[in-house]
């Protein structure tokens, strides 16, 4: 059960300072930061220094937070939930049970 958790959260000082490609692939914080400045999940192409810098910035603003029920049907499921708050406080939700790629959501 928290072995999801753990891939993509723990430990905490990996996941918000990744040294390689496959540490970024596993870390929350980073795949988020991403998501949130590109629109998109790739994290195997980084154009440049600035934008690792930018990336890196936004990952500080990425708070885990452990949901014990996206845990209960893992791993038939892969569920997910983003928060997100824009600075004018207008908020954002989603959830996903299937993240794309896989076999139920391609």
């Amino acid at each position: 059960m928290e072995a999801r958790w753990a891939i993509i959260a723990e430990p905490q000082g990996q996941k918000y300072n990744p040294k390689s490609v496959v540490d970024a692939q596993f870390s929350m914080p980073f795949g988020a930061a991403v998501a949130v400045l590109r629109g998109a999940r790739d994290s195997t192409n980084l154009p440049s220094t600035r934008f690792v810098r930018r990336v890196r910035e936004m990952m500080q603003k990425v708070v885990l937070v452990r949901d014990a029920r996206l845990e209960e049907t893992f791993p038939r499921e892969w569920p997910a939930r983003v928060s997100i708050q824009l600075n004018n406080g207008q908020p954002y939700e989603e959830f996903i049970r299937y993240p794309k790629g896989d076999p139920e959501n391609r």
